[in-house]
């Protein structure tokens, strides 16, 4: 099937890739597996600011509140920091929050973003 999409110029080839895009589908795809056992253990809240967003789940997936898996620690200090792809996509590294906050904190680790936060209230 990859061969496939690659041969109809709808992938690019893996030595096309950059390093950290390599990295970064291995997480996505290591963060798939475990989405499901993630919904299920969810209890609703964004993880950030405690707000029930469960709800949300009914807006459009653009919407800034609609909820999304966010990596605590985030892909890109996962390759800077050599941890790997399963260590990232592990359910004690996942959570929940909206689309805006996860936009917002981008790069930053969980313990970034709360300073960032507090400094920026």
């Amino acid at each position: 099937i990859k061969n496939t999409r690659i041969n109809n110029n709808n992938q690019i080839p893996d030595d096309k890739l950059s390093d950290f895009m390599k990295y970064k589908n291995n997480v996505l795809r290591e963060t798939y597996k475990n989405k499901k056992m993630l919904f299920e253990k969810w209890d609703g809240f964004d993880y950030y600011d405690n707000e029930y967003i469960k709800d949300n789940l009914n807006l459009n997936k653009y919407h800034r509140n609609y909820p999304t898996i966010d990596h605590k620690d985030s892909i890109f200090y996962g390759f800077i920091n050599n941890i790997s792809p399963i260590e990232i996509s592990n359910l004690s590294n996942l959570c929940f929050t909206k689309r805006f906050t996860n936009g917002s904190k981008n790069r930053k680790t969980e313990n970034q973003y709360k300073i960032f936060i507090n400094e920026n209230l």
